[in-house]
């Protein structure tokens, strides 16, 4: 299939359904319709959160775009379809995916529906299971102590933006002399949020995963503190703890959540 000489021919004329690190549109191609990607160069170089990480993961968008197939094998999983991709442009500018039908829903929340909750339980805690033994990426892992390069990094951007400001500078030091342990490592999402994953019309489903771009291997507490933030009610925390905990139990997070949130 020559995706590639299609894009370029029609490409102002596919519709635009999203706006970020990457254009988002809607491809039909030989009657098969797809979603395609086009990077937004000047997103990626200036993001605070792809620069974060690449300090920390050694993440490299451009490298990530060219294992997305091998990203979408790890991901792969009986509990949520993950977005396929099938084409890369071999200068990573465009990627295209199978599209997953299904509605989409705001950043953060996910909604409020305990199908969704255990179902989500079970896709993160079916990945939480295969752990690793240090950090970075599927291509790159560091075995430089996690909590050194996450520390050179809180303190250089402390001295960049608030080298003056001793609140923000106490709380550093404070969580820091915990010193705590960090080697839980697994595949993440540390950007997880409800419009990561598009869902049934009656919005009790998750019908599939549809962002590969940020999957790193990191700790597990990570992606966990931020989904605690995405849970809307106990009902629902309930119902995710019982889908992880059918993989791992799940962990004490108190310690990890003012750094990672």
């Amino acid at each position: 299939m020559d995706f590639k000489n299609y894009i370029e021919n029609n490409i102002n004329s596919l519709k635009l359904i999203g706006d970020s690190t990457n254009k988002v549109y809607e491809l039909k191609y030989l009657d098969t319709e797809y979603i395609l990607k086009i990077c937004n160069e000047n997103d990626i170089n200036l993001s605070t959160f792809w620069q974060y990480l690449k300090f920390i993961f050694g993440h490299n968008f451009y490298d990530q775009i060219a294992n997305l197939e091998k990203i979408y094998e790890k991901l792969t999983n009986d509990f949520i379809s993950i977005a396929k991709p099938v084409f890369i442009e071999p200068f990573l500018k465009y990627h295209v995916y199978e599209k997953i039908n299904g509605k989409d829903n705001p950043p953060d929340i996910f909604p409020k529906n305990i199908n969704i909750h255990l179902q989500l339980g079970k896709y993160i805690g079916f990945l939480h299971q295969f752990g690793y033994e240090n950090y970075g990426t599927l291509y790159f892992q560091s075995e430089n102590p996690f909590e050194d390069n996450i520390y050179k990094f809180c303190e250089n951007i402390i001295s960049r933006y608030w080298l003056n400001n001793k609140d923000i500078k106490y709380h550093f030091e404070t969580i820091f002399q915990k010193k705590l342990q960090f080697n839980n490592f697994a595949l993440i999402m540390p950007d997880i949020s409800a419009n990561q994953f598009v869902y049934s019309n009656n919005m009790d489903k998750i019908n599939g995963v549809i962002d590969l771009d940020a999957y790193i291997i990191g700790p597990k507490e990570l992606e966990l503190t931020i989904i605690e933030l995405c849970i809307p009610n106990i009902e629902c925390a309930n119902s995710f703890k019982n889908g992880y905990e059918l993989f791992n139990k799940l962990p004490l997070l108190g310690d990890y959540r003012k750094i990672f949130r």
